[in-house]
């Protein structure tokens, strides 16, 4: 279905609608914002959606909904079906792959947060392995900064968890922490993993 050629028809019925409510309009105001809601609130809703769904994925300090798995790269591999070149498939994901990217950069944050206002964490018998994966991710921070946290963002695995706990130790300023993760996770892994898909 070509979307050009409804515009029209959408825009008159969206004017039957209005009309038929019964007030009345001098001024085309009503119209114009029925018109613009009706045109933004599905673009809306899918970068919500998508942002929502990856903010799911990795709130859980590792134990996150696997939305990704479940959602998104079946998404990717039915656009692929649907349009046959690859690049054009890649292109029509990108929203989604990148909505849910930055999703999933939020949903890094209370790792970071839980060290940046907490105190010293007890984890028991988990101690040990937690000692030894601050002192490597601790020192990698160290030497690389913001640099170090874009790479350990697109390294698709949980000891990013650990990179936010370090980050937040060293106190690193939220924004740069968002920032770094954002173009890890939302400009680099995301839209990589989706050509993966593709091809």
């Amino acid at each position: 279905m070509n979307t050009v050629k409804n515009i029209p028809l959408a825009v008159s019925f969206i004017y039957r609608r209005v009309k038929s409510i019964k007030i009345n309009i001098k001024t085309p105001h009503l119209l114009i914002f029925c018109l613009i809601y009706s045109l933004l609130f599905p673009i809306i809703n899918y970068i919500v959606k998508w942002f929502m769904l990856g903010i799911l994925s990795t709130i859980g300090l590792g134990t996150g909904l696997h939305t990704g798995s479940l959602y998104l790269f079946p998404y990717i591999y039915n656009n692929g079906k649907v349009y046959k070149n690859v690049m054009l498939a890649w292109l029509r994901s990108l929203p989604a792959t990148i909505s849910w990217g930055i999703g999933t950069a939020v949903g890094e944050l209370p790792p970071y947060m839980i060290t940046y206002y907490g105190d010293e964490i007890d984890l028991g018998k988990g101690q040990k392995v937690y000692k030894k994966m601050e002192y490597y991710v601790l020192g990698f921070i160290k030497k690389t900064g913001i640099l170090g946290v874009v790479a350990f963002a697109c390294w698709p695995s949980m000891t990013f968890d650990m990179c936010g706990m370090v980050c937040g130790m060293l106190k690193m300023n939220v924004y740069q922490f968002l920032g770094a993760t954002i173009v890890g996770k939302a400009f680099l892994k995301a839209p990589a993993q989706a050509m993966l898909i593709l091809y």
